[in-house]
């Protein structure tokens, strides 16, 4: 999680400089800097196009997730009344087994 948590703040801080550059690019503030000649409209992840081809992957997306849903809900089945417990299962049976033949033996001594 740590490793996620550092490329999303990465990807971030990134997103955040190109935006600021592209920001400052169409103010008009970067005209004495080398950044003078970039397209800016390339920096511009908010055009018309970027958000037709994030629908369309979006839709694809979808469906592609749907097949998959579909494979593997034929292949993977939940065993709900599997016959042998978990380890956590067992531990917990077992420590009321336990705690009960302790009660059972200190009731016998009285």
């Amino acid at each position: 999680m740590k490793l996620i948590g550092k490329i999303l703040i990465t990807a971030g801080i990134i997103l955040a400089i190109l935006y600021a550059i592209y920001f400052a690019g169409t103010q008009g503030w970067l005209k004495n800097t080398p950044l003078k000649n970039l397209d800016y409209e390339q920096l511009n992840f908010f055009s018309q196009e970027s958000a037709e081809q994030t629908k369309v992957l979006t839709e694809r997306a979808k469906e592609t997730g749907e097949h998959v849903q579909h494979i593997l809900g034929d292949k993977v089945e939940v065993d709900e009344e599997r016959k042998e417990k978990a380890l956590h299962e067992k531990t917990i049976e077992y420590a009321r087994y336990l705690y009960c033949k302790q009660v059972v033996t200190d009731w016998e001594k009285e």
